[in-house]
């Protein structure tokens, strides 16, 4: 069976081909030129938003998981190009070759008032659900292990080294942690299983925590004898600080719509997903003993 993944270089698109390229034949694409036995894939370059030649290279492909997309960007427009219209793109081209499933990663981050990622998110969700394809789309919690570098392993990190949390408002918004193995797993099972066509799924960990819950669940595992320093930053701080950083770039790509999404109310349902395919997370404390979530 030939898959092919877009997003192959981001983190979860990396912890994804060992496990991919053990069962399928696997083509991975991405923006930039890449070596093309790196991994021992066949690596293709193609831009999403301005290819006109993407079916050309869907021939032979029975599955494309679409990883890429845009997280942070100062450009609003920028996350529609990406977002949405390389998706259109990318169903598009699907289409033409008879594509057999279409694997979108979304979100749970899906409202109209978490900022322009989650509306360009959720536009993108309406392309994939009025397609001709056998789609399925995938709405993650915050991922955690692996090395990822987003909010919940950045407070690990700050607790382990200086016990230490830095906390957005007033402590209210909600992580739902999902360890990175059990969202592999998910995708794994998910591919050309007619039991996830034309479904959407929320995976989230067992557990929701607000911010000081987390960091407290984090303290705990990690064996400190007391809790965190938590810093509580007020919003209308970080949102200046976010807009001066967009146009000066001092603190690398971070946008003001990521305390949007994060402040938003988000679905922890995840039913359907154990409904179907027997989802069941592990605990964040057994997660953090399975995952490379210590930085060194």
């Amino acid at each position: 069976m030939n898959v092919l993944m877009t997003g192959a270089t981001g983190v979860l698109g990396s912890h994804l081909i060992n496990y991919l390229k053990e069962k399928y034949t696997l083509t991975l694409l991405r923006h930039i030129k890449e070596p093309s036995e790196k991994h021992g894939c066949k690596w293709v370059c193609a831009d999403l938003v301005h290819e006109t030649k993407l079916s050309s290279l869907l021939e032979k492909i029975d599955c494309v998981i679409h990883l890429a997309g845009i997280t942070h960007a100062n450009n609003v427009r920028r996350y529609f190009e990406v977002n949405e219209a390389g998706t259109m793109n990318l169903v598009k081209a699907c289409e033409l070759k008879n594509v057999k499933h279409f694997i979108f990663i979304s979100t749970r981050a899906i409202d109209p008032n978490g900022g322009a990622y989650s509306q360009s998110k959720f536009a993108a969700e309406k392309i994939v659900q009025n397609s001709k394809l056998n789609w399925t789309i995938i709405r993650p919690s915050e991922v955690y292990g692996g090395n990822t570098t987003e909010i919940i392993s950045r407070m690990i990190y700050l607790i382990e080294k200086f016990n230490l949390a830095l906390i957005p408002g007033d402590c209210s918004a909600k992580l739902a942690p999902l360890f990175i193995g059990d969202f592999v797993q998910f995708i794994l099972q998910s591919i050309l299983n007619d039991k996830v066509f034309k479904k959407v799924y929320t995976l989230v960990g067992p557990m929701e925590y607000t911010l000081s819950e987390f960091a407290d669940s984090v303290a705990l595992y990690l064996n400190n004898k007391r809790k965190p320093i938590k810093i509580k930053i007020p919003l209308k701080l970080i949102s200046c600080f976010l807009e001066l950083n967009g146009k000066l770039k001092l603190f690398g790509n971070l946008s003001r719509d990521q305390i949007d999404r994060l402040l938003i109310i988000k679905s922890s349902d995840y039913s359907l997903a154990s409904k179907d395919l027997g989802f069941n997370p592990i605990n964040l404390q057994e997660g953090m003993k399975m995952s490379c979530v210590r930085f060194n």
